[in-house]
């Protein structure tokens, strides 16, 4: 019996694919590494690193309200320095991308 599937990927399910993957990296990788690298200070490490990447969310956010187009850091670096250093950007972004 072949069933015809559609590749489809509305806004909210790209939202929730996103929030579930950083609410496992979270609970499942990160509390394990922290709890060994920080030992009983591991709760003020979450909150640090929560203030950190609140900053960095809110960063992220005024760069895309201020360059409303798709390409993300790439054309952010591109827009605001030159094509080289967005080209750049964006290749050390893929590259990070692969090692994780």
């Amino acid at each position: 019996m072949a069933t015809d599937l559609r590749r489809e990927l509305r806004f909210w399910d790209a939202v929730a694919t996103g929030i579930a993957a950083m609410i496992s990296a979270g609970i499942f990788v990160v509390s394990g590494i922290g709890t060994k690298v920080a030992g009983s200070a591991v709760i003020l490490a979450f909150i640090i690193s929560r203030v950190v990447a609140l900053f960095n969310a809110l960063s992220s956010a005024e760069l895309a309200a201020a360059i409303p187009r798709e390409g993300g850091t790439y054309e952010y670096a591109r827009h605001l320095f030159s094509p080289k250093v967005g080209f750049l950007t964006g290749w050390i972004f893929v590259s990070n991308k692969m090692l994780e």
